[in-house]
């Protein structure tokens, strides 16, 4: 039996913690809470409710990644990355709790700068993701989970593997665009991203099924 790499216990302390903020906030919470925000204030709002989603979406991250580590001998990575993704699972949850509550005033606060350590913390995850993926064994929960991926170990392979320099890449660049959407204007930031995001999903994808296509006709 494998023995635990330290790592694989932080996410479940943050998952404790989290459960426990949500239900010591809860009574004081109104009904309806802000969940999104602008330049203007609050723009979405949803049922106090949703801050238990945040240790929910948590314990399905853990799950996932625990799967994975079975079939794997790298398993201080993937506890790493469950410990920060649970961490900014709660400091999402902790900001919309105490923004609720007036203790932070989301109208103050300066959102190109808010926006920059957005961009580079997904970023920073991209990369984790992009570096991690040719790791993962042919499964149905993590990974470019596309159709012809699945009909042959060679093509999962080659394609996880694609697919994680495009999403290190990827990563990269709305890091970079992070820092500089902060001089440009907020639409142009807006196209940018939409155009990079749409190009990490769909070419692993198209780059899947010309491996498919040509193993069929070769």
């Amino acid at each position: 039996m494998k023995k635990q790499h330290f790592s694989w216990f932080i996410s479940p302390v943050i998952i404790t913690i989290m459960i426990v903020t949500g239900f010591l906030f809860f009574p004081y919470l109104p009904d309806q809470i802000a969940v999104q925000w602008n330049e203007s204030g609050a723009t979405s709002f949803a049922e106090k409710y949703i801050i238990f989603v945040f240790p929910l979406l948590g314990v399905a991250v853990a799950v996932l990644q625990f799967l994975q580590y079975c079939k794997s001998k790298d398993q201080r990575k993937y506890g790493l990355l469950n410990a920060v993704i649970s961490i900014i699972l709660y400091i999402l949850q902790l900001v919309i709790c105490l923004s609720s509550l007036g203790y932070i005033n989301m109208e103050k606060v300066n959102f190109k700068v808010a926006s920059l350590l957005i961009l580079i913390a997904c970023g920073t995850l991209l990369i984790c993701f992009g570096n991690k993926l040719p790791k993962y064994a042919k499964n149905f929960y993590i990974g470019v989970k596309a159709p012809w991926a699945y009909e042959d170990n060679d093509i999962w392979t080659k394609t996880q593997s694609f697919a994680g320099k495009i999403w290190f890449f990827g990563g990269g660049f709305i890091i970079l665009l992070g820092v500089v959407s902060y001089f440009l204007n907020i639409q142009v930031s807006a196209v940018l991203l939409l155009f990079c995001l749409l190009f990490i999903t769909f070419a692993p994808r198209l780059y899947s099924k010309y491996l498919y296509e040509h193993k069929s006709n070769g």
